[in-house]
């Protein structure tokens, strides 16, 4: 016989027992804490949430059967839909400030960093970073000074403190690999 796709309507009476299982789920968390906040964080890189109204009526189901749950939904792009009757909030996030967004950087990368990495050569090491440090300078002091060279570098520039795309980036600095200087120049192209 030939099997047919289920419909739209055969898709949500499936969904009906594990809906009702998140909220009984959610409903004996509560219980169990005493009625002590849950929060529920949602990591929308996909768009479900904006893109699917039964995606959204089911977090303001479990909304409107909780009383302590909050959910936190993370979305690259602002959502303007209600969770069932609950109105949702945007709050934008900034990027990473150029110190945090350069220490991230740094404890990502897989080589260590030479005067070929910036705009202006230094006399001196910059070595923090993936690889064996001097045995002559403490770890801490290399990292600050690492962090300080970086600050106004054009690849921190491009990467706008976005933790994404600054773990992306960090992730090809390897050894024998493009220079931050390349890299740098290859964003600025690919965002030209």
């Amino acid at each position: 016989s030939i099997c047919e796709a289920p419909s739209d309507l055969d898709a949500m009476t499936l969904l009906l027992p594990l809906r009702q299982r998140l909220r009984r789920g959610f409903q004996q968390i509560e219980r169990a804490r005493r009625r002590a906040p849950t929060l529920l964080v949602v990591d929308d890189e996909a768009g479900a949430v904006a893109a699917d109204k039964d995606v959204r009526k089911l977090f303001g189901e479990l909304l409107e059967h909780t009383c302590q749950l909050h959910i936190l939904i993370l979305s690259r792009a602002p959502i303007y839909h209600s969770l069932g009757p609950t109105k949702v909030v945007n709050v934008p996030l900034s990027g990473l400030k150029e110190p945090d967004a350069a220490k991230l950087f740094l404890q990502r990368i897989h080589r260590m960093l030479d005067d070929r990495d910036f705009p202006d050569p230094v006399v001196g090491n910059a070595d923090a970073g993936g690889g064996e440090p001097a045995p002559s300078v403490p770890q801490r002091k290399l990292m600050e000074s690492t962090i300080l060279r970086l600050k106004g570098h054009p690849l921190l520039h491009c990467l706008g403190g976005h933790p994404g795309k600054i773990r992306e980036v960090a992730s090809q600095v390897t050894p024998n690999g493009p220079s931050l200087m390349d890299l740098a120049e290859g964003m600025v192209v690919d965002n030209g």
